[in-house]
């Protein structure tokens, strides 16, 4: 399920299990950890000497990558509400428009007074009224209103389980427990809508030395239209190493 894919790690590219995986951050390159190894940590005596450190996106605390996850989430569902809510706002405004008698004998003036050319007004009266019916039912027919309020929820509980956690009042345990039982609510997600707020979320907790995935101009204007579950992006490494990010859809 696609809720569970964003909420089992910190990095929405593979389930992960070890805290550094969670906050995006593998083995450091050429570290020789293979998957039945341990990653080679600072201070470890490799060939030529101790292994340096990989830096913070390599050493995430399991703080810091459930952090990551809530702050992701929370995102998401703010971006998501956000453009409901816009389409459900102007999309209310077109139907009173629309329906307005006014505004469909103001038209056929305009358009003969200003470009040269006369509407006939029952023409506009028929066109208006069948805008505003089936704008009014495309606003019906998404639930745009309902939608918007849920995740508005949702996102209210992932800033308040972050908060239970800073406060200590839920263990890192109880916190992944939450993010799975909020996931059994998630609908499935828009893939590259919340790569997007993974950035975000990585920037927030590593800063400058996060990695992110490099999502290009059309898929920022489209990320909240089309789910894309099989959107693939490159990873920039802070450390110079790019890798490709498989955003592929997972289930749980």
């Amino acid at each position: 399920m696609a809720g569970s894919e964003r909420t089992e790690g910190a990095e929405p590219t593979a389930a992960t299990g070890a805290a550094g995986e969670e906050s995006g951050a593998g083995p450091a390159p050429g570290s020789g950890a293979g998957p039945n190894e341990r990653p080679a940590r600072t201070g470890d005596k490799g060939e030529y000497g101790p292994v340096p450190s990989p830096g913070p996106v390599a050493s995430a605390t399991p703080l810091e990558a459930i952090t990551i996850s809530c702050l992701a989430n929370a995102h998401y569902h703010s971006g998501r509400e956000a453009f409901l809510d816009t389409v459900h706002r102007w999309f209310m405004f077109l139907v009173i428009a629309f329906g307005a008698t006014a505004l469909t004998d103001v038209l056929p003036r305009i358009s003969h007074s200003v470009f040269g050319f006369s509407l006939d007004v029952g023409a506009v009266k028929e066109a208006c009224a069948a805008s505003a019916a089936i704008i009014a039912a495309l606003d019906l027919t998404f639930d745009l209103s309902n939608r918007a309020r849920s995740h508005s929820m949702m996102k209210r509980r992932y800033y308040e389980l972050l908060a239970d956690l800073r406060e200590g009042q839920k263990t890192i345990e109880h916190g992944r427990v939450c993010l799975e039982r909020f996931s059994a609510d998630e609908e499935p997600m828009y893939r590259v809508l919340y790569l997007s707020c993974w950035n975000s979320a990585q920037m927030t907790v590593f800063g400058k030395l996060a990695k992110k995935f490099e999502i290009s101009f059309c898929g920022n204007l489209f990320k909240n239209w089309f789910r894309r579950p099989s959107a693939v992006y490159p990873m920039v490494d802070p450390r110079g190493d790019r890798e490709r990010g498989f955003a592929s859809s997972q289930s749980a």
